[in-house]
């Protein structure tokens, strides 16, 4: 899967591998927003997802913050839906 997170602290993560970042930057069409890392996401088997790489049409890197923020976003997802 594939990631970005924009400055206004919005994110999306998409499966489709022939979506680039770029792309979908531009159909997220963020007001007032530019993305500020991107990568890829995968699960590491325990509960959690790991944020890691970069976009290479965007030119941005992964950073490690993504990975608590879409960590805490599941975690208060999971914790909603009981």
């Amino acid at each position: 899967m594939k990631y970005i997170m924009f400055q206004n602290g919005s994110f999306v993560v998409w499966s489709d591998d022939s979506i680039c970042h770029s792309e979908m930057a531009d159909r997220m069409d963020k007001v007032d927003s530019y993305p500020i890392s991107a990568g890829f996401v995968k699960y590491d088997g325990t509960g959690d997802v790991e944020c890691y790489g970069k976009s290479l049409t965007l030119k941005i890197e992964s950073q490690d913050r993504d990975t608590v923020i879409l960590n805490n976003y599941l975690k208060r997802g999971a914790e909603r839906n009981g």
